[in-house]
């Protein structure tokens, strides 16, 4: 099954362009090549994307140049980021944690499910 990402904010304007990269607690299944994700902005649909690259880092690999291209910020922001989203997920310790970088890759004529639409 799909499955909805949803965004709050775009930094950088990544989510503007055919391929994007994010950054995520490492789940070889949830991130495997060619699942399909559906991304959201602010509740808005932006369109179905597939994940095409996946890789794999500790989370105090997290560098200025995997930064800029996550949030157009320095390192410290990404991993800040990180942290604020999995804050409220107990026993996780980022510090330790391996980190996936994934990058998607928006599918041409992609719709919105009627399930997924609030």
């Amino acid at each position: 099954m799909d499955e909805r990402i949803d965004f709050d904010f775009n930094p950088n304007g990544k989510l503007n362009c055919q391929c994007f990269m994010i950054l995520r607690l490492h789940n070889p299944i949830k991130w495997a090549l060619g699942a399909i994700k559906l991304i959201y902005l602010k509740g808005i649909f932006k369109g179905s994307a597939m994940v095409v690259e996946n890789c794999t880092i500790p989370y105090d690999r997290i560098s200025r140049f995997i930064a800029k291209l996550d949030c157009a910020g320095l390192a410290e922001d990404s991993r800040r980021m990180l942290k604020d989203l999995y804050k409220d997920r107990p026993g996780i310790d980022m510090e330790k944690q391996e980190i996936d970088l994934v990058v998607l890759e928006y599918m041409k004529g992609s719709k919105e499910p009627e399930l997924f639409k609030l």
